[in-house]
């Protein structure tokens, strides 16, 4: 598992890291959003997801982004499936 904790991070792995998939947190606080990391990430044909707890104020950008959506809270065992749907 691989951890980002800055949008900056997020891109620089999303553009060279080692992983099958990701799983992307929509807000990313102090105005800035996985929408970068996202393009980056469908560039590279890396699948992914969107794991947001604010459908309504974020619900135009994960609209834009076009990704599966897991809404917080879930549980770990349904964000687990849906992240083995999105790699099949």
């Amino acid at each position: 598992m691989i951890h980002a904790r800055r949008q900056s991070t997020g891109l620089s792995l999303a553009a060279d890291g080692d992983f099958d998939a990701a799983i992307l947190d929509v807000n990313l606080g102090r105005n800035m959003t996985c929408e970068p990391i996202a393009e980056a990430l469908r560039e590279r044909g890396v699948p992914f997801l969107l794991h947001t707890g604010d459908l309504q104020e974020s619900g135009e950008l994960v609209e834009r982004i076009g990704a599966p959506i897991a809404q917080k809270p879930m549980a770990s065992d349904r964000l687990i499936g849906m992240v083995s749907e999105i790699l099949a």
